[in-house]
């Protein structure tokens, strides 16, 4: 079965912040997501990664030579109308101190793979009953690692449906990101995407 799946493009960038701000401190960030859905985390001795989902159209034919390019209105040497000097600013808007960083240093991008409620389906595929298909939660991969490994045996040990599983800790059901579920106005859809 062919999943709702798309490729969008996400763009990230690296800040040095030169004197803004010491290098222990910076170091100390948590992930700090704003509420313009800027966000940045520390990345290497005194630099901060930064990035912004910003609505973009699906690319379901890209190819892996696509996989770095970055348009000149979203990269860090794309003059002060590009798209990381307008995060800059908002970071600068929230943290006023890194309204003195050195600058840019980089900028790369890839694919984010996102279905339309922005939740992953997990569960057997319809048309392949042998197939267990946990998929859609990219840019989440590493925060999504337990739970789906959790949702894997529950559903193995299950076997064929996902009604009626739930995982053993948390007692979370697993319907509402089963692989067949209604996508139009579901009551599980995401409103918070980074």
């Amino acid at each position: 079965t062919e999943l709702p799946v798309d490729p969008l493009t996400r763009h990230l960038w690296w800040l040095r912040t030169g004197t803004a701000l010491p290098p222990d401190v910076v170091a100390g960030f948590p992930l700090v997501v704003l509420p313009s859905g800027v966000y940045l985390r520390p990345e290497g001795h005194g630099g901060l990664l930064v990035g912004w989902a910003r609505p973009t159209r699906p690319e379901p034919d890209f190819a892996v030579d696509d996989q770095d390019r970055v348009e000149p209105e979203q990269a860090h040497d794309g003059g002060v109308d590009a798209g990381p000097f307008e995060a800059w600013a908002r970071i600068a808007g929230s943290v006023p101190a890194l309204a003195g960083a050195a600058g840019f240093a980089a900028t790369t991008c890839g694919y984010y793979g996102t279905t339309p409620d922005h939740h992953p389906f997990l569960g057997y595929d319809p048309a392949a009953p042998n197939v267990l298909r946990l998929v859609g939660f990219s840019g989440h991969g590493l925060m999504m690692a337990p739970f789906t490994a959790a949702a894997a045996v529950a559903l193995a040990e299950a076997g064929g449906t996902v009604d009626g599983v739930r995982l053993p800790t948390g007692d979370v059901p697993l319907a509402p990101f089963a692989v067949d579920r209604p996508l139009a106005g579901g009551a599980h859809a995401e409103r918070m995407v980074i």
